[in-house]
């Protein structure tokens, strides 16, 4: 359909814009591409992920609802709300769509290094390692990779200072 290719163009120029420094522009362009293809839900993911960047939480949070309500099991997306769900202070759901980005896509490192950290910051070490193992049996990291993950895990007394800090 001519309207999604045309949707499309929009997206790419909005991403490559967005990646040369101009978010004013490429913000524009993804919002053109939503326009004229409402239901793409890499425009609705990727304006979500640029509102976030932007601190604009209440914003993110409704351009990625959209994106979810497109395609429930988009693994941009579902990372997105996860981001989105941390920000808001809300682990439990950050967590549940980390974990089903992790189903939806087992071969990729961003849903297991992002879990694992939210498990450890929340001082539960032992689930964020077992995280990590889980992410080396589907080999969506090498064995190589893992010292670099656990090393940057907080450690429990780092856990508790980083919430404190964050109240």
């Amino acid at each position: 359909d001519s309207r999604a290719a045309l949707g499309k163009i929009f997206l790419v120029l909005g991403t490559r814009t967005l990646s040369t420094g101009d978010t004013a522009s490429g913000a524009s362009y993804l919002r053109t591409s939503t326009l004229i293809s409402p239901a793409s839900v890499d425009g609705w993911s990727f304006l979500a992920m640029h509102h976030f960047l932007k601190g604009e939480i209440d914003s993110a949070s409704a351009m990625v609802d959209q994106a979810i309500r497109i395609a429930p099991k988009n693994h941009r997306a579902l990372i997105t709300l996860g981001l989105i769900s941390d920000r808001k202070g809300d682990t439990t759901r950050a967590e549940q769509s980390f974990r089903h980005a992790i189903n939806v896509n087992p071969s990729d490192p961003q849903g297991y290094a992002l879990l694992s950290r939210s498990l450890a910051l929340r001082g539960m070490r032992v689930e964020a390692l077992a995280t990590i193992e889980q992410a080396v049996r589907a080999n969506a990291i090498t064995a190589d990779a893992v010292q670099g993950m656990t090393d940057s895990l907080p450690s429990k007394q780092q856990s508790s200072q980083l919430l404190n800090d964050t109240r």
